[in-house]
């Protein structure tokens, strides 16, 4: 690139000296006529002289030009160097900015098609909602009716607790009652049982004292007896016992009252001399064992039974008795 600068120059100076050789001759010649106050340096006899001085002073001033346009032309060289840099910097900068403006297009192109498909995810999701809120408006009725419902079946939950509270306590208020009574018909069974003992006992006794044809007229505590002849028949004289038993269930009860009554008769040829009941599976509360007493030859029970969860049994007892 520095080549033709240099030819640049040359003819740029070349040219200059021609045009002041030219510019020199035409001014010689003027002077030569005689018409200039200043004699022409030739006319001493010394003309190319004259001219070679003009011709290196004009060299001179040349050089001089054609140094400072070199200069200039190096300069503009070293300048277009740059920007030969400068444009190949640009050009690479370019390219990756294409490069990267292509991927941004890709980006652009995917990520519209990512925001079309949730446009249409949202259309679908809206759609739904929409169908969801109908359905909402369409069971308002029913909602509302089973939190009514719900409502009352808490009121209901709640009574029933209450009630619960109520039996614990009275079933703990009854515990001692139950065990009391427990207590007292252990001991009337035992009472019963030494009973029958002592009529074994005493009827052994009065087998052995009294003969044929006798009869018992006092029995003593101590089992011995006072007889006395018997006129009406042999054998007349002697106790026996029989105990009857009759049943009967008293089912399960949540918030209601359960009567129930049983009665255990002696058979004929007997006569009643006691009784009593017991319950099975369980007590009846204080005070729920409403009759508890004779009724001709039998014995009668009538009680009642309320909040349990387990079915019972009531028991009643007769004792009867016949001379034999």
């Amino acid at each position: 690139m520095k080549t033709k600068p240099s030819s640049l120059a040359v003819v740029l100076a070349s040219s200059l000296l021609l045009g002041t050789a030219s510019f020199s001759s035409i001014a010689g010649n003027g002077n030569g006529n005689g018409n200039s106050e200043q004699p022409f340096p030739g006319a001493n006899g010394q003309p190319f002289q004259a001219l070679q001085n003009q011709i290196d002073i004009l060299s001179a001033d040349l050089a001089t030009a054609v140094a400072f346009l070199q200069g200039q032309i190096d300069e503009l060289v070293s300048s277009q160097a740059d920007q030969d840099t400068l444009i190949l910097a640009l050009q690479t900068a370019l390219g990756a900015l294409e490069a990267r403006v292509e991927t941004n297009e890709s980006d652009i192109e995917a990520l519209t098609l990512w925001n079309n498909m949730q446009d249409q995810l949202i259309d679908n999701m809206s759609a739904r909602i929409d169908g969801l809120e109908e359905r909402i408006s369409d069971n308002e009725d029913d909602i509302a009716a089973i939190i009514l419902s719900d409502q009352t079946m808490q009121q209901m939950i709640q009574v029933i607790q209450r009630n619960i509270s109520i039996i614990n306590r009275r079933i703990s208020s009854n515990d001692s009652d139950i065990a009391s009574l427990q207590s007292r018909v252990s001991y009337l069974n035992s009472q019963i049982s030494r009973l029958y003992v002592q009529l074994r006992a005493k009827q052994n006794r009065i087998s052995s004292y009294c003969g044929v044809g006798s009869s018992i007229r006092v029995i003593y505590p101590n089992g011995s007896v006072l007889c006395e002849v018997d006129t009406v028949s042999a054998g007349v004289g002697r106790l026996s016992p029989r105990l009857e038993v009759r049943s009967v269930s008293m089912p399960s009860s949540i918030f209601t009252v359960t009567n129930r009554s049983v009665t255990a008769t002696c058979p004929s040829g007997y006569q009643l001399s006691g009784g009593g009941y017991t319950v099975a599976n369980g007590g009846l509360g204080a005070g729920m064992v409403r009759q508890n007493r004779p009724r001709g030859n039998s014995w009668y029970i009538w009680a009642q039974a309320d909040s349990t969860f387990s079915s019972r049994n009531l028991y009643a007892y007769a004792v009867c008795l016949r001379v034999i």
